[in-house]
C-alpha cells in the first residue's frame, strides 16, 4: 500500500518501521545534547512546522501565517489593516439588510437540519462498517464485507 502511495518507488527496508520513530527520537536527542559521535556528525536535522499555523480572521476564515513544512524558527511579517477601519455601506444595502432578518431564522433552521441529517448519515455509515468488520464469517460472508467496506460504484 505504501509503495502505491509513493508511485511505485521501492521502500527502504533497512530500518524496521516499528523502530523508525524511536530512531528519529534518539538522533534528535543526540543532536540536542551536542553529542559528537561519528555516527551523527554529518546528520542535519531540520525542525519544521508539521501543520500550517494561522489566525482566525473576519468571517471565521483562517489566514495562514506560517505554511506547513516551514523551518522553525521562522519570521513572518504581514501587513494588516488597522482594527479601527470602518467600512462605509450605502443606505440601500443597510435598508435591505434591516428588512430581511426574519428570513435568517429560516436559513439557520434549514442549515441546522442539513448538518444534522449529514451527521446522522455519517454515523449510520460508520456503525454499519463497524458491524460488518466485527461480524463473524458465518453471519456475513467476506464478499458481503467487501461490498460494505468498498465505496459504491455506478
Amino acid at each position: 500500500m505504501l509503495r502505491d502511495f509513493f508511485n511505485g518507488k521501492e521502500l527502504c527496508m533497512s530500518i524496521n518501521p516499528d523502530e523508525a520513530v524511536a530512531y528519529g527520537a534518539a538522533v534528535q536527542a543526540a543532536v540536542l545534547t551536542g553529542s559528537t559521535d561519528d555516527k551523527i556528525k554529518d546528520v542535519l536535522l531540520v525542525d519544521v512546522a508539521p501543520l500550517s499555523l494561522g489566525i482566525e480572521t473576519a468571517g471565521g476564515v483562517m489566514t495562514k501565517i506560517i505554511e506547513r513544512n516551514s523551518r522553525i524558527p521562522c519570521k513572518t511579517l504581514r501587513a494588516s489593516p488597522s482594527p479601527m477601519t470602518k467600512a462605509a455601506y450605502p443606505r440601500r444595502i443597510l435598508r435591505e439588510c434591516s428588512m430581511k432578518p426574519s428570513s435568517f431564522g429560516k436559513d439557520d433552521a434549514e442549515m441546522r437540519e442539513k448538518v444534522a441529517a449529514r451527521n446522522n448519515l455519517e454515523s449510520y455509515v460508520y456503525s454499519v462498517k463497524q458491524a460488518a468488520d466485527s461480524a463473524p464469517e458465518d453471519k456475513l460472508s467476506s464478499s458481503d464485507k467487501s461490498k460494505v467496506n468498498n465505496p459504491a460504484t455506478l
